[in-house]
């Protein structure tokens, strides 16, 4: 489990493309293991712009997406331009599913904070989320 933190943090998570409930669950329990966190999980098959919309309206920390049908290089560049378009560039985006690790750089270049493939560690992946939150909100 993470060390304790005086930080409460308000994570949504998305699914923006058809994938197993599984991860969404997963992505639950990852971040649940944050000190005093608000996860909220929103709906199934949001468009970037709705998603963005939903983040702000809520005044999250973290946006988590999870995707699984190959949709991390047009779903969340867009999710990310719309976060900035909307005024929410200092949201967080995490990302998880089934994402090849060449692409990763690629998300990270883009802005994504954390990639999270098959087989993450739930305390590592809860871990550097936290880190990531801790070093934004110090900015």
């Amino acid at each position: 489990m993470p060390p304790a933190s005086p930080i409460s943090a308000l994570v949504r998570v998305h699914n923006q493309a058809t994938s197993a409930h599984r991860s969404l669950v997963r992505s639950r329990l990852t971040l649940s293991l944050l000190p005093s966190p608000d996860v909220d999980i929103g709906p199934l098959f949001q468009t970037p712009e709705e998603v963005a919309r939903q983040a702000i309206d809520a005044d999250v920390h973290v946006v988590g997406v999870s995707t699984q049908a190959a949709g991390h290089k047009t779903l969340i560049p867009a999710l990310i331009e719309q976060l900035k378009k909307q005024g929410a560039e200092d949201a967080l985006v995490v990302c998880g599913g089934v994402i090849p690790p060449q692409d990763y750089e690629f998300l990270h270049n883009i802005g994504v904070s954390s990639v999270f493939g098959p087989g993450t560690k739930i305390p590592i992946a809860a871990r550097e989320v936290l880190a990531n939150i801790e070093k934004q909100l110090t900015k």
